[in-house]
């Protein structure tokens, strides 16, 4: 499987993704280096694993989709849906205008937001354990959630003002 690595130069000043693959449809993995801050893409679909490494956080105005796994060592934002095969994990929040789908957990050490339905766990291809059955974060807030157990870690004092806000007016964090 090839992977896709995206540095500095393929994203202008603001973070937006100028380059020329079409990550709407990759048949790969996807690797953002790190310290970049929001990338921000239209939509990504990979086949692979799409990892942010440290500081550098994934934004698309649709949806984010991998076959595998994604990361982000910061926040991971989707105006559409998020939706992994395998486990969804980020070093903020986690934020979908729709539904977020993990065949396995969901890990984030912030808010955990959908503005649907949140499943974690669902993988069809094993059964998964307790472990893989689990969402972790700071707080989570959605429609529904559907996951053997939730793990609630409570947020830093100085996020949760903005998560209020968040819940009441509906924009991002």
């Amino acid at each position: 499987m090839k992977t896709l690595k995206l540095t500095a130069e393929h994203f202008d000043s603001n973070g937006n993704y100028i380059g020329t693959v079409d990550v709407s449809t990759h048949d790969g993995d996807i690797e953002i280096a790190a310290n970049l801050g929001w990338t921000k893409f239209k939509s990504i679909w990979v086949s692979g694993c799409l990892i942010a490494l440290a500081g550098s956080s994934i934004e698309a105005g649709g949806s984010i989709e991998a076959g595998w796994s994604i990361e982000a060592g910061g926040s991971i934002e989707a105006g559409g849906s998020i939706e992994a095969g395998g486990s969804i994990e980020a070093g903020g929040s986690i934020e979908a205008g729709l539904g977020i789908e993990a065949g396995l957990s969901i890990t984030c050490t912030s808010m955990l937001f959908s503005k649907l339905r949140i499943f974690a766990g669902v993988c069809l291809w094993k059964l998964p354990s307790d472990d893989e059955n689990t969402i972790r974060c700071g707080k989570v807030e959605a429609h529904s959630v559907h996951c053997k157990t939730i793990i609630e870690t409570g947020l830093p004092e100085d996020q949760t003002d903005a998560c209020i806000d968040k819940l009441t007016t509906g924009e991002s964090l």
